[in-house]
């Protein structure tokens, strides 16, 4: 995954799962189901993230992803575009995940150039044995150190159903790079990847049978794990609409001796203004029915990302306590109805400026921002004492109406106050 990360006053650039949704046909009854005996068992965490935390900082960081029942993480990549990898970092990782028993899949590289549609085969073929050579050198350096946390790899090109329908061809060569690649260097080892799907740009039948086409042409061998993206949180797809695509891509992914069929489900809220994008934390109410969802047709279920989102590090610990009476006893958390805020402020100039101050705190977990009657956005609260306050609206003007809510951790809201 790119650049997804809680802050929402910092701008992002993002990609994904955009585009309106499709009418969901009602799936057929799954002829071969596979039922989830456990809930989420894995998260990713972008390495640009950690980058520079100490032992102890990841020791903690273990600690939050063994509580929330994590048995897997997805560490990527190791090498950004044209930085130099960092090996230091994913040592610590490494080592932190052998103590607390977790497995760690390591994704090697990534780049922008992946989503430019004229990018040539020689370099797309480049970044694939320019990962190979950080795959050896991980290797090298830390499989016999660290064996039982180092476990598999992460494919970080995410394939989509928008960009490569016509260069099939050429995707499967560079992909078979990296497979002959790791194969020569460990063929026990399984590599993840993790696509997603636009529902604005074809059907979910039509995305099985790319991946019933493309599969074939593919070195997969036995354990790889094909886990796409649920596409909740970017709004590609709802709760309901997904179980068609999974029902079809389960039955793609039935076609490979040996594949494994994960779902990564999206555990934040995309929201884009002015050509900006933010990020709030998904209501716990939205991921517990993110997994009813796609459960039914996978063996496991991944996330993106507790670490980034559901951490008490980042956000308000009120999530990870409730996820962990969750699993503890299947109980949802029950918060009192949060409080409004108390004053406004709405200033108009070259667009819109919107202030405002809170009293009582109590079970406010973020706040949400309406213009003419529909969410403009929503801003977490990243830690107990620090409270958003402001936000500056580029297009707005003056005959927009503005109303703000507050929210907490299930999604409830407080009533609304008229800037």
């Amino acid at each position: 995954m790119k650049k997804l990360f809680i802050w929402m006053l910092l701008p992002l650039v993002t990609w994904g799962c955009g585009g309106k949704g499709t009418p969901d046909p009602t799936p057929d009854p799954d002829p071969d189901p596979v039922v989830v005996t456990e809930s989420v068992s894995g998260s990713f965490l972008q390495h640009w993230y950690a980058k520079g935390w100490t032992e102890s900082r990841w020791n903690q960081e273990m600690d939050v992803l063994k509580d929330a029942g994590m048995a897997y993480l997805i560490y990527s990549p190791v090498k950004e575009d044209d930085e130099d990898p960092d090996y230091a970092s994913l040592e610590k990782c490494l080592k932190t995940a052998a103590s607390h028993g977790i497995k760690v899949f390591v994704g090697c590289n990534a780049h922008d150039d992946w989503w430019d549609t004229s990018l040539s085969a020689s370099r797309l073929n480049g970044f694939m044995q320019d990962g190979i050579t950080i795959a050896q050198e991980a290797y090298r350096r830390f499989h016999s150190k660290y064996p039982s946390s180092f476990y598999g790899w992460y494919w970080d090109w995410e394939v989509d159903n928008v960009n490569w329908g016509s260069r099939k061809q050429m995707l499967a060569e560079a992909w078979n790079i990296t497979l002959d690649g790791l194969t020569a260097l460990d063929g026990g080892m399984p590599l993840l990847f993790s696509p997603f799907m636009n529902p604005a740009y074809g059907t979910p039948a039509q995305y099985r049978d790319f991946w019933k086409s493309l599969f074939p042409m593919l070195h997969l061998r036995k354990g790889d794990v094909f886990a796409p993206q649920d596409c909740v949180g970017a709004k590609g797809l709802s709760t309901s609409t997904v179980k068609s695509w999974f029902y079809q891509l389960a039955d793609a992914a039935k076609t490979v001796d040996g594949l494994q069929f994960w779902a990564n489900i999206e555990l934040f809220e995309q929201y884009t203004v002015s050509a900006q994008d933010y990020f709030a934390t998904a209501p716990m109410t939205r991921m517990v029915q993110q997994q009813e969802a796609v459960k039914s047709f996978v063996s496991r279920i991944i996330c993106f990302s507790y670490t980034h989102y559901y951490s008490p590090y980042v956000v308000r610990d009120a999530y990870h306590t409730a996820y962990q009476a969750y699993l503890g006893d299947g109980s949802m958390p029950t918060p009192g109805t949060p409080g409004k805020v108390n004053t406004v402020n709405k200033e108009v100039g070259t667009g819109v400026a919107l202030s405002w101050s809170m009293v009582s705190k109590a079970d406010v977990d973020g706040f949400a921002l309406y213009k003419n009657g529909k969410v403009l956005v929503k801003l977490q609260v990243t830690q107990e004492d620090s409270f958003p306050d402001y936000f500056f609206d580029y297009e707005g003007k003056s005959s927009d109406s503005y109303q703000i809510t507050t929210y907490n951790i299930v999604g409830n809201e407080s009533s609304k106050v008229s800037f």
